[in-house]
């Protein structure tokens, strides 16, 4: 049992904490509760545990861990996958905000249009390899599907198919 000297005034009467601990408590509370809302997490799901958390509520979790530890990067996998769309839109708006606020996003997505909406660069892998880096300006204007689909068919290019090398040379 401790006892509890009340003419401290650095310590909390009724509890026997340090004043200075509650207080930076409660602040990592309501810092925790900004994250949570922010990440769009509803008031309710606030207390309960992980555990019974569908994957979208479990990747607002971990984003709002990132928010909270002041991440400088934030590394994602298919960070839309298990959101509905209006969920799914308000995440993109977040990791574009963030991105704004000077975090570094870095995503592995099969979502080729978010993934143009959101990022200032987007790599294309195909069996473990990067295959092709463009910058947001050099996809303006670009079919992503296209561009996608011609990569993952084996092309080293997103052309309209193998080139034809005595046409080439040809020409």
């Amino acid at each position: 049992m401790e006892l509890v000297d009340d003419r401290d005034e650095n310590r909390d009467s009724e509890r026997g904490e340090p004043f200075l601990e509650a207080v930076e408590l409660t602040k990592r509370y309501e810092d925790g509760v900004l994250a949570l809302d922010r990440v769009g997490l509803e008031r309710a799901a606030h207390g309960k545990r992980l555990k019974g958390f569908s994957k979208g509520m479990r990747q607002k979790c971990a984003l709002a861990i990132a928010i909270l530890q002041d991440a400088p990067a934030i590394l994602l996998d298919e960070p839309t996958s298990g959101l509905d769309p209006k969920a799914g839109l308000e995440f993109i708006r977040l990791l574009t905000d963030l991105r704004d606020e000077g975090k570094a996003v870095l995503m592995s997505t099969h979502d080729i249009f978010r993934a143009k909406q959101l990022a200032d660069r987007v790599g294309i892998m195909n069996s473990g390899r990067l295959v092709t880096e463009r910058s947001r300006a050099e996809l303006e204007g670009e079919d992503l599907e296209s561009l996608y689909v011609g990569y993952m068919a084996g092309g080293e290019s997103a052309g309209p198919g193998p080139v034809d090398e005595e046409a080439a040379c040809s020409a």
